[in-house]
């Protein structure tokens, strides 16, 4: 799948494994249920559990410290 020139774009619900390629112009951004994942130059590995029914949505790095912002409160965290 194509990515835009802007930002790299994907869609979950339910648990997902990302293998993030770094990429300094455009942000790679996992649309949830409770809102978007945004992570920007930086790329890591990570597991991503969102589904509908949940209250949560955990994101889990696997293999190095991995930067990302979450849209729903604008909060950027460093998960390890």
């Amino acid at each position: 799948m194509p990515f835009g020139s802007d930002e790299r774009h994907v869609a979950d619900d339910g648990k997902a494994f990302f293998d993030i390629a770094p990429d300094t112009r455009r942000a790679f951004v996992v649309k949830t249920p409770r809102g978007e994942i945004r992570s920007e130059k930086t790329g890591g590995k990570l597991n991503v559990t969102a589904y509908q029914a949940d209250s949560a949505t955990r994101i889990i790095p696997i293999d190095q410290p991995i930067n990302v912002r979450l849209i729903a409160n604008d909060q950027m965290l460093t998960l390890h």
